[in-house]
């Protein structure tokens, strides 16, 4: 196989796997707005795809229906102690 052939593959792979960890990180923040918003995950729609990391935390928007939450997520340092609260965006 030629070099040219190996660093096309290796860049194809690289591309995709850059997809389905996006993909994978939408599907995490749908779920985690989905008690707040009171739609499925499915029906979230995240407009900021790539969450915001401030101080330790994450900031997103999840629309549905018509309506804007802002949520954000803080951790207080633990392995899986993500704390997710979503409300209202203010118009």
């Amino acid at each position: 196989m030629s070099i040219w052939k190996i660093t096309l593959l290796s860049a194809t792979l690289a591309l995709t796997a850059c997809g389905n960890v996006e993909l994978l990180r939408d599907n995490e923040l749908k779920l985690r707005s989905a008690g707040y918003t009171g739609c499925m995950p499915q029906d979230n729609e995240i407009a900021i795809s790539k969450s915001e990391e401030f101080a330790g935390g994450e900031l997103w928007t999840a629309t549905c229906k018509g309506k804007v939450f802002l949520c954000t997520a803080t951790s207080d340092g633990g392995k899986h102690s993500m704390e997710t609260h979503c409300a209202p965006a203010v118009p």
